[in-house]
């Protein structure tokens, strides 16, 4: 993130946002990953206009950009395309819709879920019955993305190209 400063990241996210229309103020709520981690989550509001109050998701792959190496540059890719192309084929119902990708400056930024619960807690920390219960909701939505899914590698190579 230091690479191009929060603010820039958070102004062109806003940019993003806006589309056509202009930029969107954003304000960073939070930061949603530990500092150490490979990528930077936050977490941003909109500040006034007709969404204020609203968050969105800011997700950038550390060390992005143009001496980036192949596995850093990989993993923007791969989870940009990922992005775009579930919420193309299936919008919101497996992960949070793409809102938009900035390749200049390596983010993702996504519909925020709000606070989520992820399947670590439950399988490292929780009861076998909750455990089973994290497992099968995880493995029944892990189906229903593969059957959306299934079939479409045309559609994601357009993307990707």
């Amino acid at each position: 993130m230091a690479k191009h400063g929060l603010t820039h990241v958070i102004d062109a996210a806003g940019t993003l946002l806006g589309g056509g229309r202009g930029p969107v103020p954003l304000e960073l709520v939070e930061r949603l990953s530990d500092e150490e981690r490979r990528n930077t989550l936050l977490r941003l509001r909109v500040t006034s206009g007709p969404e204020a109050g609203r968050t969105v998701v800011l997700k950038q792959v550390d060390g992005f950009g143009k001496n980036a190496n192949d596995w850093t540059k990989g993993r923007f890719y791969g989870d940009a395309l990922g992005a775009l192309f579930l919420t193309q084929v299936s919008g919101d119902r497996h992960a949070p819709r793409c809102l938009g990708v900035d390749v200049a400056l390596g983010f993702i930024l996504m519909d925020d879920l709000g606070p989520v619960e992820s399947l670590v807690e439950p399988l490292l920390e929780g009861t076998a019955d909750r455990a089973r219960t994290a497992l099968l909701t995880y493995v029944r939505r892990l189906g229903a993305m593969h059957a959306d899914t299934a079939g479409r590698q045309a559609e994601y190579d357009e993307i990707a190209d």
